[in-house]
């Protein structure tokens, strides 16, 4: 029997995490930085995400740009829901929340706006062939000329030694009919069953085993969702760009700019190879640097039309653009994680521009006057690279806070109810900023005013969890009392080490 789920799992709700690539403010940047004109997104602009999920993303950008206007689309009413009452608590009056499949979106897409830019975190993973077409209609009736779509998926080949444990994951469910919550952990103790006998396809694939260490720190819903659902499949790049094709778009560049860079993306040696077969072939570029670096899960931004810019409006475009430290000076970091592992920046190069950033913000223009070398590409590069590591953030005038400043006020809230949604909204840089527990709990000190110092706020955290009926557990001993005030005193220290102080100035609060 047909159900309006489609075998997609709604037992457990999807994570409700925010992406700070789907942000306008980085996709205009990643667009720039990569040398093509974006379309203006810096005032009022429509924006779309399929596939919103709890709606945490939309309405972190609804906050942050509140000159524009955001729709999030979601099949699961149970989650539309959620994602409504976050924006009507917040008071949020540019965004929309719809329960529409895709194959609704196409009927009422007169309803809508011509879109700037649509989103898709994930969504084609999880989806079946039809609603992939549907996607595509969707995106070719509402989707401006110039307009962008990003799109993230599991990607090939770095899933394949995965696909049978996939598969057998899913069988596992389907023969013992548990609930979603319940099944992670049959199938992870069938796993190391096999393993521990001698199971072949575990020992030949050596990539599965850090793959299912990580899955033990997952929560069942991400599982459920990863390895449950009856649709699912990976794809290889030049597949989805064939996809995309059809809705008439083009390749632009990856929203994880990293990925863009070709001497970061791969080995020397490889991207030797890869520009000697591809030559300016830019999509075939792509997939072999896929298989150079056993990519497996990709973050694109495609664009209806490709506009180049020359290499002085390229400069032109960026060098009025500000940033702003992300993270205290003293906390900055120039390890770069990329799909090699993580690189080391250069001292020469990074640490003049952090240095200059910690005196508060600076354009691209000041930046580069900062570097030893005026060259700037070298300076567009060592920016982005910064912006990829999340250590520095382009920022704005900001139009109007209070959305955001609201906003973060019910994110404190549910936090309070022991929901944590690991985010906070930053105006300035028309973004949001992921954020630990511990973060969020010194973010709770300084809205009810007891962030007078460290320990104050340690004391006024432990009596927040303990009022709401959460411990705190060390080497699998509960803390209590001086205990429970010293670890919390630990684990907040960062955020009392200039972390607060960089909320605030991109207007967090």
């Amino acid at each position: 029997m047909t159900t309006w789920s489609e075998g997609y799992t709604t037992d457990l709700q999807y994570t409700s995490s925010f992406y700070s690539e789907l942000a306008p403010a980085h996709l205009a940047f990643a667009a720039r930085s990569a040398g093509w004109r974006p379309p203006a997104l810096a005032g009022a602009f429509d924006y779309c995400e399929l596939g919103c999920g709890q709606g945490v993303s939309v309405n972190v950008l609804a906050a942050t740009n509140p000159r524009a206007r955001f729709w999030g689309m979601d099949f699961n009413p149970a989650q539309i829901a959620n994602a409504r009452k976050m924006a009507a608590d917040a008071r949020l009056t540019n965004v929309e929340f719809r329960d529409w499949s895709f194959a609704q979106a196409i009927e009422r897409a007169a309803e809508l706006p011509q879109f700037d830019v649509i989103t898709l975190h994930g969504v084609l993973t999880w989806v079946s062939e039809e609603n992939v077409r549907q996607i595509l209609t969707f995106i070719e009736r509402t989707l401006k000329p110039g307009g962008l779509v990003y799109v993230s998926y599991n990607a090939l080949p770095g899933w394949s030694q995965a696909l049978s444990f996939r598969h057998m994951a899913r069988q596992v469910f389907l023969r013992h009919g548990e609930n979603p919550e319940a099944a992670p952990a049959r199938i992870l103790d069938l796993a190391d069953r096999l393993r521990e006998g001698g199971a072949v396809y575990f020992a030949t694939s050596p990539t599965l085993g850090p793959k299912l260490d990580n899955l033990r720190t997952q929560s069942s819903a991400y599982f459920a969702h990863e390895y449950l659902n009856r649709n699912w499949r990976p794809f290889h790049f030049t597949e989805v760009a064939e996809l995309m094709g059809e809705a008439r778009l083009d390749f632009l560049t990856s929203a994880s700019l990293m990925d863009s860079m070709p001497e970061a993306a791969t080995s020397p040696a490889a991207a030797a190879v890869v520009a000697q077969e591809a030559g300016e072939d830019r999509v075939w570029a792509e997939q072999l640097r896929d298989f150079a670096n056993n990519k497996a899960f990709r973050r694109d931004i495609y664009s209806r039309g490709l506009n180049r810019l020359n290499p002085v409006e390229q400069f032109l475009d960026l060098k009025d653009q500000q940033f702003a430290l992300a993270v205290p000076r003293g906390q900055a970091d120039i390890l770069f994680a990329g799909p090699m592992g993580q690189i080391a920046g250069s001292a020469e190069v990074h640490h003049p521009l952090l240095d200059r950033l910690a005196a508060g913000p600076a354009t691209f223009g000041e930046l580069q006057a900062a570097l030893p070398q005026q060259n700037v590409a070298l300076g567009i590069q060592a920016v982005s690279l910064l912006v990829h590591a999340k250590q520095i953030l382009p920022v704005f005038e900001q139009a109007d806070p209070e959305p955001g400043k609201r906003l973060n006020g019910v994110l404190l809230d549910a936090y309070r109810r022991a929901r944590n949604y690991n985010v906070l909204a930053m105006p300035a840089a028309r973004t949001g900023l992921v954020a630990s527990g511990a973060d969020m709990l010194a973010a709770c000190a300084v809205a009810d005013g007891r962030d007078g110092d460290l320990q104050e706020a340690a004391a006024y955290g432990y009596a927040l969890l303990s009022a709401s009926g959460r411990t705190l557990n060390q080497d699998g001993k509960q803390l209590i009392d001086d205990e429970a005030r010293a670890y919390l005193a630990d684990e907040m220290a960062p955020a009392f080490d200039g972390r607060i102080e960089v909320w605030r100035n991109l207007g967090a609060f």
